[in-house]
């Protein structure tokens, strides 16, 4: 942190996803020891959790300059899912389709955006450069804008869970417990 904090304009980038829809982040069960573990649960757990960490790490360092960033890049086709089976992906299409339907979106999609990795990458770039975000530190963003609240999460929206600064503390805490370490900008 001393060295991100000393650099010229320090951002951090954290990805989040649509798949952030799939579950609000578990405080009392994080690693699945009292509930059945499901796949795309866990990555919505760990979405949402990126999600907050961003907005938590602006509240906490944002006055030292620090900006932060959660950026959902879109749905992009890339070695990444090489071990995806048919029936995770069969159990993504379809949460992707009620999730866009309940959104209310219509058209040929059902759901389905994907990008190319240049274009996926195209909201990374600019949540690290742009000067017109500075007003707006620790917020989601998806094609290369601000995320819309209630949105269609698999083009540019996300859920409020994302915005529960409860949640945000207490996930910080329990990051601090589970790793041994505490994190506090104002001392360095």
């Amino acid at each position: 942190y001393p060295a991100l904090h000393d650099g010229e304009r320090p951002r951090v980038v954290t990805l989040t996803s649509a798949g952030h829809s799939r579950a609000d982040v578990d405080l009392e069960d994080p690693n699945f020891e009292r509930s059945e573990y499901s796949p795309w649960v866990a990555y919505g757990r760990a979405k949402t959790a990126n999600a907050l960490f961003a907005r938590e790490l602006a509240r906490r360092a944002g006055p030292s300059g620090l900006l932060s960033f959660a950026v959902h890049p879109g749905g992009i086709i890339t070695d990444l899912g090489r071990h995806l089976t048919d029936d995770l992906i069969r159990e993504m299409a379809d949460f992707a389709r009620a999730r866009s339907k309940a959104a209310g979106e219509s058209g040929e999609s059902h759901g389905l955006h994907f990008k190319t990795v240049e274009a996926g990458a195209a909201t990374q770039v600019w949540a690290a450069t742009s000067s017109d975000l500075a007003e707006h530190n620790g917020a989601y963003l998806a094609d290369c804008g601000l995320g819309v609240l209630g949105a269609d999460p698999g083009v540019n929206g996300f859920l409020a869970y994302l915005l529960d600064e409860e949640n945000a503390v207490a996930l910080w805490q329990l990051s601090e417990r589970l790793v041994g370490q505490r994190f506090d900008p104002e001392s360095l």
